[in-house]
Formats: structure tokens, C-alpha cells, sequence
């Protein structure tokens, strides 16, 4: 049985169980539990911890954030060439 320590957006911190194996390993099915926070299990696919956006595995959303950062700021400089130019040499 996998289990990872898990936060989520809105409910905090909580535990995820690997509970069905698929032929992708993106969609492996996770039931997570949140404590008393929540009534019933919220059910997430890997590629939703990978996406961190709504829930990640405990201790790696700073790093995921970093990179989408970096990744950002060079899709706004492709944009401003395409609508601006680039910038002129000095």
C-alpha cells in the first residue's frame, strides 16, 4: 500500500492511498482523506499532484512553483516579441 502525505488548497494537510493501478502511471487513482475537515474522500489521479494546482504531495509545491514561474516568464517575453518586437540593440 502507497501512501503519501498530501495538502490540499482549501483542506490542509491529509493522506493519500494509492487504491488503483493503471497502465499510465499519470492516472493512478489516489483516495485522499483530510481528517475531520471533511466528510466522505476526495479522489485525485497522480497527474493532479504532479499539476499541483489543487493538491500536492507535502513538501513540493514551493519547487513545482519556481519552475512554472521560470516557464512563465519566457512565454511573456515570446509574447511581448511577437506583439512589441524584440528590443532593439544598444
Amino acid at each position: 500500500m502507497n501512501c503519501l502525505s498530501i495538502e490540499h488548497i482549501k483542506y490542509g494537510y491529509g493522506t493519500a492511498i494509492l487504491v488503483k493501478h493503471r497502465l499510465k502511471r499519470k492516472d493512478d487513482l489516489f483516495m485522499c482523506s483530510f481528517g475531520d475537515r471533511l466528510e466522505g474522500r476526495l479522489f485525485y489521479c497522480r497527474k493532479h499532484f504532479d499539476e499541483a494546482e489543487e493538491v500536492w504531495i507535502f513538501g513540493t509545491k514551493t519547487k513545482l512553483n519556481v519552475n512554472r514561474r521560470k516557464n512563465g516568464e519566457q512565454l511573456e517575453q515570446a509574447l511581448r516579441n511577437i506583439f512589441f518586437g524584440s528590443e532593439p540593440p544598444n
